[in-house]
């Protein structure tokens, strides 16, 4: 049976091989994340119902004063059909899929740069200088948003001890907040099977089709395949 046009349309490779997703051993963090989120009907929307305003924006800017003063001119000039281009995001957008702009969802791969998500490391730090404060000094306060922290550590001393004593109050503060402590969840090895059922589904597969796609040490029946 054909692939459906639907998946032609947004370059998602035919789920009944695995070799059609090509050398996914060396993809990236990034990567994995965005061929996840590339699915995404909400994220496919979004870019399509924006990207020929953007577009504008680009091209606009590119060919302006302002723009050759910010240098605009000696990048090329990207089309949305191009690996790279995004269209512009709103704060509610950025924190809903995690992006500052968001890439043609119809590319798989795209670069680097533009994929970057909150995934990557992004963390505030002050380094304190001058005198410590005395008695009748107000202490530096460093403002913290609900559901922040800060913690201060001397860097005259061994970071490890330190490390290992911020990792213990970090977790004391998860488990007051959330009841436990949090722990990343992943299962790479099981990503690309995740990927292909997504597709299937998306080609309409019954779960019997998908069933036979399932590694042999799992049941291959249409329970399993519905837990996937």
């Amino acid at each position: 049976m054909p692939q459906s046009a639907n998946l032609n349309e947004w370059g998602i490779p035919d789920w009944r091989d695995a070799a059609n997703y090509g050398d996914y051993s060396a993809w990236s963090l990034r990567r994995w994340r965005w061929e996840f989120f590339r699915r995404n009907h909400e994220l496919r929307a979004y870019f399509d119902n924006n990207a020929q305003k953007s577009y504008d924006y680009y091209s606009n800017l590119y060919l302006s004063e302002s723009g050759k003063r910010q240098g605009f001119e000696e990048h090329s000039l990207l089309r949305p059909d191009e690996p790279g281009f995004h269209v512009q995001v709103n704060v509610q957008i950025a924190k809903k899929f995690g992006y500052v702009g968001i890439p043609n969802p119809r590319i798989s791969n795209q670069p680097s740069h533009a994929i970057m998500c909150e995934l990557d490391p992004n963390i505030s730090y002050y380094v304190g200088k001058g005198k410590a404060s005395g008695p009748n000094e107000k202490p530096f306060v460093i403002s913290c948003p609900d559901g922040k922290m800060a913690l201060v550590f001397d860097l005259d001393l061994p970071l490890a001890t330190q490390l290992a004593r911020a990792k213990k109050v970090v977790e004391y503060e998860q488990i007051e907040r959330k009841g436990k402590k949090l722990q990343t969840k992943r299962h790479p090895a099981k990503w690309l099977m995740y990927l292909r059922v997504i597709d299937a589904r998306a080609d309409n597969a019954s779960w019997s089709e998908i069933a036979k796609i399932l590694p042999s040490a799992l049941s291959q029946t249409d329970q399993n395949s519905r837990d996937v």
